[in-house]
């Protein structure tokens, strides 16, 4: 039997789009623009800073374009029992466009927190590459 709302699946799936972006890519993006300025008060005594800078630029506008993308997706995010508050007379007749609508609206909220997701990946895998380019010291080149 199909069911008559669109279920999202892990269960827990809008709920971790938004904790991602209202909690872990606002806090990641000031770690990333923490670090940039301390790159930039520490430039002479890293041996990458350039490369460095570029990488921890990047994290921070993926970080901060994840909270954007979050908001925009969080816009789709419709659940059954807020068409039954909304729709009363509407809900008890099974009217299949709400049942539409409560489809278009998660299909629009799936591909916004998808693009959400690329853009947090995107901003730790930019982090987590600035580590080890800012930890180079500069010093004498053996080869």
């Amino acid at each position: 039997m199909k069911p008559r709302w669109k279920v999202p699946f892990p269960y827990g799936y809008g709920a971790s789009i938004d904790s991602m972006g209202s909690i872990s890519a606002p806090l990641l993006a000031a770690t990333s623009t923490a670090l940039l300025g301390l790159v930039l008060t520490l430039g002479d005594a890293i041996r990458w800073s350039n490369a460095a800078l570029f990488l921890l630029v990047g994290a921070s506008f993926a970080f901060v374009s994840a909270v954007q993308l979050t908001f925009w997706a969080r816009r789709f995010v419709v659940t059954p029992s807020e068409l039954a508050e909304w729709w009363p007379e509407r809900f008890e007749n099974r009217d299949s466009e709400l049942e539409w609508e409560q489809r278009f609206h998660y299909e629009r909220f799936l591909v916004w927190a998808e693009r959400a997701k690329a853009a947090y990946n995107s901003g730790v895998l930019l982090l987590l590459a600035s580590l080890p380019v800012m930890l180079v010291p500069k010093g004498p080149r053996l080869l």
